[in-house]
């Protein structure tokens, strides 16, 4: 969760994270690959454990 170095990485990576959760249209890539989407219990719990603690050089990666 935290990295130092290339924060462009670590912000590219928690923005596709988001989209995955948000987007509608990350849903309907899942279920066309069978993939089943997270619960927003789930999803609520992924960006309070995992986005808003990610940090690259200090900084939280979201806030960019």
């Amino acid at each position: 969760m935290t990295q130092t170095g290339n924060c462009s990485t670590a912000v590219e990576l928690a923005r596709y994270v988001e989209w995955i959760l948000d987007s509608s249209q990350a849903e309907e890539e899942l279920e066309h690959r069978f993939a089943v989407p997270v619960s927003r219990t789930v999803a609520a719990r992924i960006r309070s454990t995992v986005l808003e603690r990610m940090t690259c050089d200090g900084r939280l990666v979201m806030d960019d």
